[in-house]
């Protein structure tokens, strides 16, 4: 928050992406319903659950805005443990790495 107790361009990000994130996951869990397959049709069902690469992605956009000043000090930390948003931000990374390289043309 800034002086005025209104969000700062940092917390009004991580709304942002947090929000976003939040209804991506949203849809991919009602297209998860065991009768959504025959509603909507296999194609759009796929679409739907797609967008939880998608989430992840602006999840870590969320995590990113959060964590990152904090990232660089580590004399602040208790037992120089890496912050919770790094670590967060690192498994998301990792994932969308695995993601690529089951896909990528061989």
């Amino acid at each position: 928050f800034d002086t005025t107790g209104r969000l700062n361009v940092t917390g009004d990000l991580s709304m942002l992406f947090g929000i976003s994130s939040l209804w991506c996951l949203s849809v991919t869990a009602i297209t998860s319903l065991p009768f959504m397959i025959e509603t909507v049709g296999v194609d759009r069902w796929k679409r739907g659950q797609r967008l939880g690469y998608v989430s992840l992605l602006i999840f870590g956009g969320h995590v990113f805005v959060l964590g990152l000043t904090g990232w660089f000090n580590p004399p602040g930390r208790h037992g120089y443990l890496p912050p919770v948003s790094l670590v967060a931000f690192s498994a998301v990374l990792f994932v969308m790495l695995l993601r690529l390289a089951k896909h990528r043309p061989q």
